[in-house]
């Protein structure tokens, strides 16, 4: 028996159970955010942590309305009920195709490692003509105590288009994963790291970005935007570019904005004054310990204890402490 959701236009969840040919309704609920001319035809599940969480999309149809992408934790009452939690709202616009006949989402899907893929479709009538493309949209996640966190990519990266399709429907397959940072273990932890450290009192926000110091710059904007106080990012490069978008924007780091990366790597062509605050790794260290990890795998057909290399924080000119609010 198979248990699964589904969503009707008009924004009414349904939980079926499915034996064989036959699906059976369980129970229903209303959708607890419907904004005024939500058309849904998108519906998504996110597992992490243990956790469940919902994303679900009005279509947005046309360049004069964007979709509205909203998530929310999901339990279910004992009799099968969908129980939403706190909904959280963000507006998004397809990067491809434009024009008056864009459904902005048509479908959303979600890997394992939380990235949003959406689909996006225009047609002028039932006979076309069509025009599709599927996106990398940003990415969400639910840490441990089942908080939901999505941060849509202020410029979402077009993976493919199909000019005369019309795609009302994206999945990704059990086990898909991304390239880059957001694939990377070393990457995962730091997530996984930051979501305990909300117990703490910490509030993060994920921003998507990518390796290189391009993209750093191109995440500047979402940076500044989300009201944070301090950067860590993947590594040296995005930190080089978020730092010069940010000071192009009026912002001082480290007065304004501390950036901190993860790597350290020899930048001796920068003046002293602008070297970073990083996380250094002992990559002589590393390459030891990974040959010795490997011989014993070799000696012992696999099995070996996990090794743990410490980091150093070197703190240089692009950290300082939050600056106080004047009263």
């Amino acid at each position: 028996m198979i248990n699964s959701l589904a969503l009707t236009g008009p924004g009414l969840v349904h939980r079926l159970k499915v034996a064989g040919p036959t699906a059976t309704v369980v129970d229903y609920s209303p959708l607890p955010a419907i904004g005024q001319g939500d058309d849904f035809e998108s519906f998504a599940l996110v597992a992490q942590n243990g956790k469940l969480a919902a994303l679900w999309a009005d279509r947005g149809p046309g360049a004069d309305r964007p979709a509205t992408l909203y998530t929310a934790p999901l339990t279910f009452a004992p009799w099968g009920q969908p129980q939403f939690g706190t909904v959280t709202r963000r507006a998004y616009r397809a990067a491809y195709p434009t024009g008056d006949g864009t459904r902005h989402i048509s479908d959303i899907s979600v890997t394992d490692s939380g990235r949003i893929i959406v689909s996006s479709a225009a047609d002028a009538g039932d006979d076309g003509p069509f025009d599709s493309a599927v996106s990398d949209a940003g990415r969400v996640s639910v840490s441990a105590a089942g908080r939901v966190r999505v941060t849509l990519a202020a410029s979402p990266s077009v993976l493919g288009t199909f000019p005369e399709y019309k795609i009302e429907a994206v999945e990704c397959l059990p086990g898909s994963a991304d390239a880059g940072p957001e694939a990377s273990w070393a990457n995962a932890e730091r997530i996984r790291a930051f979501d305990a450290a909300a117990a703490f009192g910490v509030d993060v926000t994920v921003i998507p970005c990518g390796h290189t110091a391009r993209h750093g710059y191109a995440a500047a904007d979402a940076v500044r935007d989300s009201g944070v106080t301090a950067v860590v990012a993947y590594n040296d490069l995005v930190a080089l570019g978020a730092v010069t978008a940010l000071e192009e924007s009026g912002l001082r780091v480290p007065e304004d904005m501390s950036v901190i990366d993860c790597d350290d790597i020899s930048l001796d062509d920068l003046p002293s004054s602008r070297r970073l605050t990083t996380a250094s790794l002992a990559r002589d260290e590393l390459g030891r310990q990974a040959a010795q990890t490997l011989e014993a795998l070799m000696a012992a057909n696999g099995d070996t204890e996990p090794r743990v290399i410490p980091m150093d924080l070197r703190v240089r000119h692009t950290s300082a402490p939050p600056a106080v609010p004047a009263h």
